[in-house]
């Protein structure tokens, strides 16, 4: 909690990014059916800290949500995720209800289905775990956004670094 507040405080404080009223998404990871101490996913303390602070600067809701690789409603008990987002405020979602967007020029990922609770956000937080992947290596925050499309399968079988470059052309966060 006190890491992540300094951070958040060095980048100028949450409500350089998030308003009165504002509706905002906090999007971790919480791809895996995996613990805290596996490392797999964002930590959950990261993520109630980011709610706290959010609420502290108005946000009318806050919501956390990702379309992880393993089943939801296993995932987002088994990170912690799902406690800690409650226990502080938080509203977790499933990943339910997608939109179909198109992405203007792109050249592989022309268009994408996208969880709607992201395209309706006022303010979107992207909150990775760090850590290396085996097909990108290394795509800083960017490659979390993949738990946003409905078929991630797809940027695996079509160019998985072009596909990521893609969406996140289409999704911009306020705040990584």
């Amino acid at each position: 909690e006190e890491l992540t507040n300094r951070v958040i405080n060095g980048v100028g404080g949450m409500s350089k990014f998030v308003r009165r009223g504002n509706k905002v998404v906090i999007k971790p990871n919480i791809a895996w059916n995996r613990t805290v101490e596996q490392g797999a996913n964002t930590h959950p303390e990261v993520v109630a800290t980011l709610i706290k602070l959010c609420k502290k600067a108005g946000a009318s809701e806050v919501v956390v949500i990702d379309n992880p690789c393993n089943p939801w409603n296993v995932t987002y008990v088994t990170t912690g995720i799902k406690e800690a987002a409650e226990r502080v405020g938080g509203v977790v979602r499933p990943p339910l209800k997608f939109r179909k967007v198109v992405i203007e020029g792109a050249r592989i990922l022309k268009e994408a289905e996208v969880l709607e609770e992201v395209l309706d956000a006022d303010v979107l937080i992207n909150v990775p775990v760090a850590k290396v992947h085996g097909g990108a290596k290394v795509t800083i925050s960017m490659k979390n956004l993949m738990g946003v499309v409905k078929d991630r399968g797809f940027f695996h079988r079509n160019d998985l670094h072009r596909c990521i470059a893609e969406i996140n052309s289409y999704i911009r966060p306020a705040l990584c």
